[in-house]
């Protein structure tokens, strides 16, 4: 495992790992961590770790300003997420396979970056790719004084309060992740716990059918994955799907 210094798409300095195999690899998997979170959020750092044992170069990495990087969270939007995603990966990737995988709006993030970056199969977990991924987490209270005001302050559960901005509002309501997943011309694997309390499992049901997509169902398994069995759930899911790519 080692330290990088990635960049966004705009030039500001984004925080790495880079997990990397014994062996040759396999192929390099991007993960995007979930809204307000870094890349030592457990479903993200598990997983880095567990594809560089089998094989995988692994990256993981803070989006803008959260974690050790650069940048202001309040002038993030789910567009410079993408783009973002788009650049890490495209100064990663050699010759190798590449993969996207991403926690929850990560993994919206990775559906939207696929269709510039071509790779081999997605994976998204706890992702919920409806229009009302944030009202359903905010309420609509907030999303729509967010949009009139300019600027809202919020809790998304780590007792820290951030600002959700007009423009992170209305940028999210321009995309249509679930047409975008339809429109994938690669595999993709909906990983989900049946007990998420804050992306219900209905959202995974109707993403892996939208996108024709293979469905696993973590029983008991909550928003973050962070149980043991949850880890092993996932482990053995991701694996054996980018097995079957090739």
């Amino acid at each position: 495992m080692r330290e990088l210094d990635l960049r966004s798409a705009r030039g500001e300095r984004l925080a790495g790992v880079l997990h990397e195999p014994e062996s040759a690899p396999r192929g390099l998997a991007v993960i995007a961590p979930c809204f307000t979170c870094t890349r030592d959020i457990a479903p993200v750092r598990n997983l880095a770790r567990d594809l560089a044992e089998a094989g995988f170069r692994a990256c993981r990495y803070d989006p803008i300003g959260s974690g050790k990087s650069e940048g202001r969270f309040e002038d993030a939007t789910l567009s410079l997420y993408r783009d973002d995603l788009v650049a890490v990966a495209s100064a990663l990737r050699g010759a190798e396979a590449l993969f996207l995988i991403g926690h929850s709006l990560g993994g919206a993030t990775s559906l939207l970056a696929a269709s510039q970056l071509s790779p081999r199969a997605v994976v998204t977990l706890a992702t919920n790719a409806r229009k009302d991924s944030l009202r359903r987490l905010l309420g609509a209270d907030a999303f729509e004084r967010a949009k009139r005001e300019g600027s809202v302050p919020f809790d998304s559960g780590d007792g820290v309060l951030r600002p959700l901005t007009r423009a992170f509002c209305e940028d999210l309501e321009g995309h249509d992740v679930l047409a975008a997943a339809e429109a994938l011309a690669c595999p993709l694997l909906v990983v989900h716990g049946d007990r998420d309390s804050l992306v219900p499992f209905a959202a995974a049901e109707e993403l892996a059918r939208r996108a024709q997509a293979e469905l696993v169902q973590v029983p008991g398994g909550e928003h973050l994955l962070a149980r043991r069995e949850d880890r092993e759930r996932v482990r053995a899911a991701v694996l054996a799907f980018l097995a079957r790519q090739g």
